[in-house]
């Protein structure tokens, strides 16, 4: 097997990767939490360098420059909407008074206002960049 005929199964693996990250591990548009809250610590901020080096590496492996600019472009995209998605969710939303119930609500992964922005907006960078490399590799469009 050459490079060639991997782009399309990893361009693939990118997809089902950053579909799982955002859906599993960041806020709803609703406000609820995370689903899978539990697996916030392993797809923190190591995980957006770790997974941002790969997407260069593959970038450079496969030999197409162009994958930069798909990668820089989209992870600025993820940031400026998970942005947006953060005043508007403050401007919806009034944290409880009560420290205790805040505590509460976070054991079980609900909506609380000590919810890490910073991660939220990496993740979902590095995570739409994910998609669009994967999209790139797998319609053999990079």
């Amino acid at each position: 097997m050459n490079r060639h005929d991997l782009k399309q199964p990893i361009g693939w693996i990118l997809i089902v990767l950053s579909v799982f990250v955002v859906f599993g591990t960041l806020r709803n548009k609703y406000g609820g939490g995370p689903p899978l809250h539990q697996l916030i610590p392993i797809f923190g901020i190591p995980f957006v360098v770790l997974f941002l080096a790969i997407q260069t590496g593959l970038c450079f492996w496969f030999r197409t420059r162009i994958g930069l600019a798909w990668i820089t472009g989209s992870f600025v995209a993820g940031l400026i909407a998970s942005s947006i998605g953060e005043s508007i969710w403050n401007e919806r939303t009034t944290p409880p008074q009560n420290p205790a119930v805040e505590r509460i609500l976070e054991e079980h992964g609900l909506a609380t206002s000590n919810y890490d922005w910073t991660r939220h907006k990496l993740v979902a960078g590095a995570c739409l960049s994910g998609l669009a490399l994967g999209f790139g590799f797998a319609r053999e469009k990079l």
